[in-house]
């Protein structure tokens, strides 16, 4: 099994390769920051993204929220709320 994964980190400069290297993924790992609102409010355009692409991936997409060891006082979004988005 060969695995490839590629972190885009979200910038704007690679938005436009993302489709050249998701073309024919089995899946994708949507991270966002729990300590940045913005991230998490990102998401749905990443989700979005995927819908255009193939069907594994538009049923096998994983929503990770990354940094949740940081205290809940530098957290922006809860558990509650990236539950509710997967």
């Amino acid at each position: 099994v060969d695995i490839a994964l590629w972190d885009t980190a979200g910038t704007e400069k690679y938005r436009s390769i993302v489709p050249n290297y998701s073309r024919d993924a089995q899946a994708a790992l949507i991270v966002y920051d729990v300590t940045s609102r913005l991230t998490f409010e990102r998401v749905t355009f990443w989700l979005d993204s995927c819908a255009g692409m193939s069907e594994s991936l538009k049923t096998c997409s994983f929503l990770i929220g990354n940094k949740a060891d940081k205290s809940l006082g530098e957290r922006q979004v809860t558990y509650e709320e990236g539950k509710a988005l997967a």
